[in-house]
């Protein structure tokens, strides 16, 4: 099946799944059972959908995490900017402004990360790093440094907060160029997380 609001290749739904492709989307389901568009466009390698999707959750959504929930939001959202993924910004950017709490204060931080004025517009410094790694990362991945990760140490991140921020940054490249590649839309799913 192709349906445009979809993606641009074939792909499968919860009716035209096939038995290894239904037991993939079962693995991914929302709670009512419904699937979203991300993995109906991934239907032709079914194997990938679970592994996928458990590695999106235990960066973003696992206790362990040593990021608020915002912070996950907002780094994901950032390279779904750099990468304009209108799907995975449309997502991402309604998680941040949740987990956030203040959508004013969110909207002026979305817009300052959207037009790279968040070196001006941010005061935490620590923010500020993260930002500026995660930015560098997405972009020019081939020109980090060790000094990259000695100015996050300077900025407060622990070892760990490094190493989850430099996972959650480089899988957002992959789900940006998987949505950017295959030209998945958010067609009539829900926006965010239930």
């Amino acid at each position: 099946m192709r349906d445009e609001r979809v993606c641009w290749v074939e792909f499968a739904d919860e009716t035209t799944a096939s038995p290894e492709v239904k037991s993939a989307f079962g693995a991914v389901s929302s709670k009512g059972g419904a699937v979203e568009n991300l993995y109906k466009a991934m239907a032709l390698s079914p194997h990938a959908i679970e592994p996928a999707d458990q590695l999106y959750k235990q960066l973003l959504h696992t206790p362990d995490c040593p990021f608020e929930p915002w912070l996950r939001e907002l780094i994901a959202l950032q390279v779904a900017m750099i990468c304009n993924s209108d799907y995975a910004m449309a997502h991402h950017g309604e998680n941040f402004h949740r987990f956030y709490g203040n959508r004013s204060a969110s909207d002026r931080l979305q817009e300052a990360v959207g037009q790279g004025t968040w070196h001006a517009d941010v005061d935490d410094e620590r923010l500020k790093a993260i930002l500026s790694f995660n930015d560098k990362l997405a972009r020019a991945p081939e020109t980090m440094v060790e000094g990259d990760v000695k100015a996050l140490r300077a900025a407060g991140l622990s070892e760990k907060e490094i190493v989850y921020l430099a996972q959650i940054s480089a899988s957002f490249a992959y789900w940006s160029r998987i949505i950017n590649a295959l030209g998945i839309s958010v067609g009539d799913e829900p926006v965010g997380l239930p």
